[in-house]
């Protein structure tokens, strides 16, 4: 429960309380709030009721304040630090699984503060805000740009400090993001070092490209930056160890939900762990979920790990489609099952879901090199590959050695392409970029994804082969590295845990559930599916249409095959007891099959709705009253 600060002292026979308490701002004036917050000294904060003493207040650990009716413009960033707190609008919130979307709003806040956030929280305490009934919560907010032209920032940052023992806690619940038509900031909020949940919130008007959350683990357990550290970590799925976006109406075109790149205030960036679940999109621009990897976020790491279930969705973009309607993994690994995906008329989808190792192909200058064979956080083959001479005319794609005398398909490795590299353009220029080898004969080369490439009469060129590249989508459970430039420079030797992806319906995905523009990421080794292709596949028999062969399973246990070779996953649908709202969804459990033959439980998604949601009988995540019976006077404190 929150906890309650007392400090008696004796003075002239009064007894002074100081413990957290309630408190009303004056008014939603950007003034008023930061005097019930920091003690700004304008003396507006009433203590207990609106109606209750005036005075100014600093908030301690268990404060509520309390922002009243009215639409008022900040122009300046409302910084709390060090403090777990309740900041709420006035309304009527919604809560648990009953409904979609903020509730009644009655409170706006015009975003007038260019270039930082207007709500920017830094240093939340673990010690202090640990628990499902002590947290830090932002809730019943309606926020929108003051005017059409301003380039913010993410009106709402979010930072807390992570220790051995765990993470705080967020919810960030019934905001209402009226956002236009213009795009004035990418990321609506950022979060780093802190669990929660983001639930009942909704975007309208939102533009192509905003997301709603970046939820970040730079320092998971305090230690190092960049993420590392959740990188050196196991996962944590059906934990409530992550960020939980659950009961949210994302409409107005809102390219994703979460996404995985720039840093947060106060924290930083890196080693992203989400879950996304029961959410409606009425209107998506681009993907449900987004990982940029350990690429083009220079010295950051990517996202780590992803649940993406239970969401219901409708593609309306008619110029580009949804290329990848559900997920694009630059990086890690996840859970993607039974969401609901359509196409409206004039759109299509790509994908269902993308996999992908930009470090392969893109002229990514970063502190990680290119994934081309020589790299030493990527493990190499390290043999000795050819070199040669380009005899070609200048201006060809294919490469040409007339002096070779090669195998055909001799440097065609699915899984681990070899990689082409022109080693006399050298430097950044687009022909020294490494390209995956899609096919060779006796000499020539043929590459796999062509980015601008073309070839120089009499250029030298050298054949690599990298394995794995660092980070790469399907791999957890790397080395600890640290410092600017990463160390120990030494191959990152992840743990191969594929992506599983299963039961997802709607229209036909024109490239299959599974896209990808690398050949390094493959089929039943990187990623397993039940190739639904927008149709259900559920289990008849033990034997049909899954035989444990190869790809993902669902339905009953009893359907479950009997043989299975390494790798496959089933999802048995009448096991587990994690689904407490009633929806229709089901429950399920994640069996892999770990060795031949042999089934292993693996994975149960986490108790639906999240505690801070209204869930969990025992830990709903409600607060408690304030004490009764105090013969006290309030103090401020500060």
């Amino acid at each position: 429960m929150k906890k309650i600060l007392v400090v008696v002292a004796l003075l002239l026979g009064a007894v002074h309380v100081c413990h957290a308490g309630t408190y009303y701002a004056n008014s939603c004036s950007y003034a008023d709030v930061n005097d019930c917050i920091n003690g700004s000294g304008v003396n507006t904060c009433h203590a207990g009721s609106p109606s209750g003493s005036q005075g100014t207040h600093k908030a301690v650990n268990g404060d509520t304040i309390n922002i009243p009716a009215g639409s008022c413009t900040w122009s300046s960033t409302l910084a709390i630090s060090g403090v777990c707190i309740d900041l709420l609008g006035s309304g009527t919130p919604n809560s648990g699984a009953g409904t979609t979307g903020a509730g009644t709003i009655n409170t706006t806040l015009l975003d007038d503060v260019s270039g930082n956030p207007m709500i920017e929280v830094e240093k939340v305490p673990q010690s202090g805000c640990g628990t499902f009934s002590q947290y830090m919560r932002i809730s019943t907010l309606e926020i929108e740009p003051d005017n059409s032209s301003i380039a913010l920032y993410s009106p709402i940052t979010v930072a807390g400090t992570c220790t051995s023992s765990g993470c705080p806690y967020l919810r960030i619940d019934n905001i209402e993001f009226a956002w236009g038509s213009n795009t004035h900031t990418t990321w609506l909020t950022r979060t780093d070092n802190i669990w929660g949940v983001y639930d009942h919130n909704t975007t309208n008007g939102a533009s192509p490209g905003n997301a709603l959350g970046m939820p970040h683990y730079s320092a998971w357990e305090g230690i190092g930056s960049n993420g590392d550290e959740s990188w050196a970590s196991p996962t944590t799925f059906g934990t409530p160890e992550a960020m939980y976006f659950e009961n949210n109406s994302l409409g107005g075109g809102l390219g994703t939900t979460e996404d995985c790149d720039e840093p947060t205030p106060g924290g930083n960036a890196g080693g992203c762990r989400a879950a996304i679940r029961f959410n409606s999109y009425p209107s998506l621009n681009g993907s449900i979920g987004y990982f940029h990897g350990t690429d083009t976020t220079q010295r950051t790491r990517g996202g780590y790990q992803m649940e993406i279930y239970g969401n219901t969705a409708t593609c309306t973009n008619s110029s580009q489609g949804c290329s990848q309607a559900i997920m694009d993994f630059r990086s890690g690994t996840g859970f993607i099952f039974g969401n609901i995906v359509d196409a409206d008329s004039g759109s299509w989808l790509g994908s269902l879901v993308d996999v992908d190792t930009q470090r392969r192909y893109r002229d990514i200058s970063t502190e990680w090199g290119e994934c081309n064979g020589a790299t030493p956080y990527d493990t190499n083959d390290g043999g000795t590959d050819p070199t040669g001479t380009f005899t070609g005319i200048t201006g060809a794609t294919t490469l040409i050695d007339s002096a070779v005398d090669w195998t055909t398909n001799e440097w065609v490795d699915p899984g681990s392409p070899y990689e082409l590299s022109d080693v006399t353009q050298g430097g950044s220029a687009m022909n020294a970029l490494p390209m995956e080898i899609a096919s060779n004969t006796v000499d020539t080369a043929t590459p796999y994804n062509i980015e601008g490439w073309s070839w120089d009469s009499g250029d030298s060129f050298q054949l690599l082969h990298p394995s794995v590249c660092v980070d790469q989508p399907g791999r957890t459970l790397s080395i600890y590295y640290s410092g600017t430039t990463p160390s120990p420079v030494s191959p990152a030797d992840e743990t191969l845990t594929p992506i599983y992806e299963w039961d997802d319906t709607g229209t036909k995905p024109n490239q299959g559930n599974f896209g990808s523009t690398t050949q390094s990421l493959i089929a039943n080794r990187d990623w397993y599916t039940d190739n639904s292709n927008g149709a259900s596949k559920a289990q008849t028999s033990p034997t049909s249409p899954f035989n444990g062969s190869g790809g993902v399973g669902f339905g009953t246990l009893a359907n479950r095959p009997t043989a299975c070779t390494a790798g496959v996953g089933y999802f048995a649908t009448d096991e587990g007891n994690w689904n407490q709202s009633g929806n229709g969804f089901g429950q399920g459990e994640m069996y892999i099959c770990t060795a031949t033959n042999t089934w292993t439980e693996e994975y149960e998604p986490y108790t639906y709705p999240h505690p801070l949601d209204g869930g969990d009988s025992t830990s709903d995540g409600s607060h408690p009253a304030p004490p009764t019976n105090l013969v006290a006077t309030p103090v401020p404190v500060g």
